[in-house]
């Protein structure tokens, strides 16, 4: 392939390369060479390679192709549903490029490949992109981008190997409750269950709504005030586990949830203070499993699974009201069952825009309108009754060690992005002081790409939460989400010193301050 072939602006066309070879070139880097004709179609014109035995390809046969990979997705999507998937074979490639013509490629591929490229970071030109494949086409891939001049390299050499290997180490306790391994969905349920009896004048359990698959979504709220006190004291809103395998995310918002409860030491002579001062200052509203159906899926089926689990076409076959017609459109009868959206691209804030994806079978499926997924409906529901007191919304994901800050919905900043940011600031500092890690704080566009319709954007938005933010924790890519449980206490560890931070930069710039009646306690905001 020439050089002056590799400048043209190129949209390598999907299976456009026949007949490829690669050559080794190191442990972690692999050469591609297509053997015979390549297409391109820039400007909505075809061009052709000089390599003999090609096949004329224009713009409709790749539109053509992605289909096919949509196809091919949802073929398996239907085979492997009650499976558990190995992941044999897969491995995750890193792409560091700034190319206009490789990111545009990335994009396309980022929105319209469904689940066959499995992007565990967006395209953008300020982040590395990794993208978890199967060894098939693993080919096509790399042969698409050595035609855009980018060699990218292998993160995770066999992702199966990987998981497995993490089970091993992870004794997956189902109780008591610890931070040495990973927990699955019913034993952080029981532990948060038991928490109201342990702490009766701090703990209220609340189920603030139920998931697609009726699992409740267990809500704790930590405060001294009680039922019979009507406190105009300010709250911090937390929560965890919106995509289903980020496995760090619940089991960080457990452990600040056990620090904030370990940390309080309740005076005899009063049980309106508890010692600690975070829980005096704020009533904590804390949701540690956001998408419950998900996670349970990604401990029983696929350790990779990331949206929700809700399945509208299956609730239409079997509902009492179902005239029994087909799904109407070809897009539905090809696709329109594969399960689950994106819950954090389903937010009535910005939806359907820039880094969503219409294709059910996508990972970053948006939904069939703001809002449709329960778990994000009942999230809007709580913090719409409860945002006038909210100071402070957080919400914990990972992996990449950010702190994100609206908007995610284009690459626009706020108006105060200066005093969002002094706040990350300062907490990314915090959390380095802890173990030395480092987290990048910043715009979410600029940092991970586009997220139209995520819970950040309508907390700032629609609620009115001036403070708003994302973590993505741990780490940069060496185990991405199959982070080791080894890891867990000293993620949780630099996440909460970073949360405290916060919460004591908001009750500066609040300034709030407790103060201890009879009666009760009064808070001034």
């Amino acid at each position: 392939m020439s050089r002056e072939d590799k400048q043209k602006r190129p949209l390598l066309q999907s299976f456009g390369c026949r007949g490829i070879q690669y050559r080794k070139m190191s442990p972690q880097v692999y050469k591609y060479e297509c053997l015979t004709k390549c297409v391109y179609a820039p400007g909505g014109r075809t061009h052709f390679l000089s390599h003999k035995n090609g096949v004329r390809m224009n713009y409709l046969a790749t539109v053509i192709s992605f289909m096919f990979v949509n196809i091919l997705a949802h073929a398996f999507h239907i085979t492997a549903e009650h499976e558990e998937k190995s992941f044999g074979g897969y491995q995750v490639f890193r792409i560091e490029t700034n190319s206009t013509q490789a990111l545009e490629f990335l994009g396309k591929l980022y929105l319209s490949s469904a689940e066959v490229f499995d992007f565990w970071s967006g395209p953008s030109p300020h982040s590395p992109i990794d993208i978890a494949v199967n060894e098939d086409q693993a080919e096509y891939l790399l042969t698409s981008l050595e035609a855009l001049d980018v060699t990218p390299k292998i993160l995770i050499a066999d992702l199966g190997e990987k998981i497995r290997n993490a089970e091993k180490d992870s004794i997956r306790q189902e109780a008591p409750m610890s931070w040495t391994a990973y927990h699955k969905l019913d034993s952080i349920y029981t532990w948060l269950e038991s928490l109201e009896s342990q702490y009766p004048n701090l703990v209220t359990l609340e189920e603030i709504g139920q998931s697609f698959q009726n699992r409740p979504l267990k809500l704790v709220r930590i405060s001294t005030s009680n039922s019979t006190v009507n406190s105009s004291k300010p709250a911090i809103w937390l929560d965890g586990g919106i995509h289903a395998r980020e496995w760090v995310s619940p089991a960080t918002v457990t452990y600040v949830i056990s620090q904030l409860l370990n940390e309080t030491e309740t005076p005899e002579n009063s049980k309106f203070s508890s010692g600690n001062k975070l829980v005096d200052l704020f009533d904590w509203y804390i949701l540690p499993v956001v998408n419950p159906d998900g996670y349970e899926y990604s401990w029983t089926n696929s350790r990779m699974w990331r949206k929700t689990r809700s399945d509208y076409r299956s609730q239409a076959l079997s509902s009492s009201s179902y005239d029994g017609r087909r799904p109407k459109s070809i897009w539905d009868n090809l696709v329109g069952f594969c399960a689950g959206v994106d819950a954090n691209r389903n937010f009535d804030v910005q939806w359907g825009g820039k880094g969503t994806s219409g294709n059910p079978c996508s990972e970053i499926y948006r939904g069939r309108k703001p809002a449709s997924e329960p778990e994000v409906a009942a999230v809007q529901k709580f913090i719409l009754r409860n945002n006038e007191g909210i100071k402070l919304f957080l919400s914990i994901h990972s992996y990449s060690q950010m702190i994100l800050i609206p908007w995610a919905y284009d690459d626009v900043e706020p108006a105060d992005f200066p005093e969002l940011k002094a706040v990350a600031v300062k907490a990314a500092a915090a959390i380095q002081a802890v173990h030395g890690t480092v987290y990048r704080p910043g715009q979410t566009t600029k940092l991970l790409g586009a997220a139209a319709g995520s819970s950040k954007d309508w907390a700032k938005k629609v609620a009115g939460i001036k403070y708003s933010f994302g973590f993505e924790l741990r780490d940069t890519g060496k185990d991405g989400f199959i982070l080791p449980a080894e890891q867990i206490i000293p993620t949780a560890q630099e996440t909460y010193a970073g949360i405290k931070s916060m919460a004591e930069d908001i009750a500066g710039i609040y300034n709030v301050t407790p103060a201890y009646e009879g009666n009760g306690t009064q808070y001034t905001v």
